[in-house]
């Protein structure tokens, strides 16, 4: 017969149930077996989050970041930004266009809900990524339909289509962007409108 000795040291125990012992006596109450042993190598049960915690963290992004990061995209469409060790892409007028009207939006319907700081990020933003479509993207259009480039033709269509186009840019942004911006727009679409009378005639 096995003794507990023996079995026990193969990893197990026996425990005895019987009511009596070997000599017919009662025994008394025998311990309950563990019904769930804990092995040794078994993992630590996890802890308890706390109440109005989240078990995953995920990092916020900040206003500030969050206006720069449509900037960059805004500045991306209109071809003035590229990737490092790239050449500029393709410009989407489309595509920045609507990223300057975002930003648009965005300051209208964060008026009154924030800081100083934050309220001088859209004159900057709106701004900078307004000269990059007008003067990246317009101006050069409207001068391509002026003829005026080397061995260029007069375009009427396209020359007005691009001065009135900057026209309505500068009208969107005017008391949005910041004042140097504006000033800069305003003398390209001068030029640009005095030209078309001296090459067009209207």
């Amino acid at each position: 017969m096995t003794s507990n000795g023996d079995e026990e040291s193969r990893g197990f125990k026996v425990v005895d149930r019987r009511p009596f012992d070997a000599e017919g006596k009662e025994r008394p109450e025998a311990p309950e077996a563990d019904q769930s042993p804990e092995s040794p190598d078994a993992a630590p049960a996890p802890e308890p989050v706390p109440p109005g915690a989240s078990a995953h963290t995920v990092d916020q992004l900040d206003f500030q970041s969050f206006i720069k990061s449509l900037l960059a995209a805004g500045l991306f469409q209109a071809g003035v930004l590229a990737e490092e060790g790239k050449e500029s892409p393709p410009a989407d007028p489309v595509g920045a266009s609507q990223t300057l009207g975002t930003l648009l939006l965005l300051r209208e319907k964060t008026q009154g809900n924030l800081d100083e700081t934050e309220e001088q990020l859209f004159p900057d933003a709106i701004g900078e990524l307004a000269l990059a479509i007008g003067l990246r993207l317009m101006a050069p259009t409207a001068i391509k339909g002026l003829g005026l480039e080397e061995g260029g033709s007069l375009d009427v269509e396209l020359a007005r289509s691009a001065i009135d186009g900057l026209g309505q840019l500068l009208a969107s942004v005017r008391e949005a962007a910041r004042p140097d911006a504006v000033k800069v727009l305003e003398s390209a679409l001068t030029d640009l409108r005095m030209r078309f009378v001296e090459r067009a005639g209207s």
